[in-house]
């Protein structure tokens, strides 16, 4: 899972995403497909969930997305610390 879920109170049967500008949804808890949620109900949902700042880029990703990120961030830092700045015979 990538993407963060999202539970509206006013829909409880229904989880919702952010993905690609759009908020998608399906019914709680199934592997249905992800689907776009009506054009009205939009500017509702991006009111209520989505941060006003462009300061929380990373807002709809889950946790073990944003975990998962971290972890190659610090192995591609590693690698190119290795790789550029110690000595090639040890």
């Amino acid at each position: 899972m990538i993407y963060k879920k999202f539970y509206w109170t006013d829909n409880p049967t229904f989880e919702y995403r952010y993905y690609q500008k759009r908020w998608q949804k399906r019914t709680k808890n199934s592997n249905e497909k992800w689907y776009d949620i009506a054009e009205s109900s939009q500017p509702l949902l991006n009111d209520k969930y989505k941060p006003k700042s462009i300061l929380r880029p990373f807002w709809n990703y889950s946790q073990t997305a944003k975990i998962g990120m971290a972890v190659a961030f610090a192995g591609l830092v590693y690698f190119l610390y290795k790789k550029n700045f110690l000595p090639k015979h040890l």
